[in-house]
């Protein structure tokens, strides 16, 4: 661990424990996502890798690869299991995801790949 953790950081944590859906504010847009990597970037600020299937998005296209910045998610709730919502499921052309973490504390194997 960098520093001490935000206690969104934890909700996130264990979020991915849990393997629970989060649903939360991010850049003034609705989100709904699946915790796939935590970590930090390269000047140790905290960030969630995710997968994003609902809600809306700057970049206008859900379902997708999201990397957020833990400071910026707002009123974070943690969801029910992923397995309750079948369009948490990666499509087999999610496409790979993006590389926004520089130290990983958690992640999922993605197809066999490193987040």
């Amino acid at each position: 661990m960098c520093e001490m953790e935000s206690e969104a950081y934890q909700l996130l944590k264990q979020a991915f424990r849990e393997k629970r859906a989060v649903g939360a504010g991010y850049d003034r847009h609705p989100r709904i996502f699946v915790v796939h990597a935590l970590g930090w970037s390269r000047d140790h600020q905290e960030r969630c890798h995710a997968w994003q299937f609902d809600g809306t998005s700057s970049q206008g296209t859900v379902p997708g690869w999201r990397c957020f910045d833990v400071r910026g998610l707002e009123s974070i709730v943690l969801g029910d299991p992923v397995a309750s919502y079948p369009q948490a499921v990666l499509p087999h052309n999610a496409g790979r995801p993006p590389i926004c973490l520089a130290r990983f504390d958690r992640e999922v194997p993605v197809r066999g790949r490193r987040v």
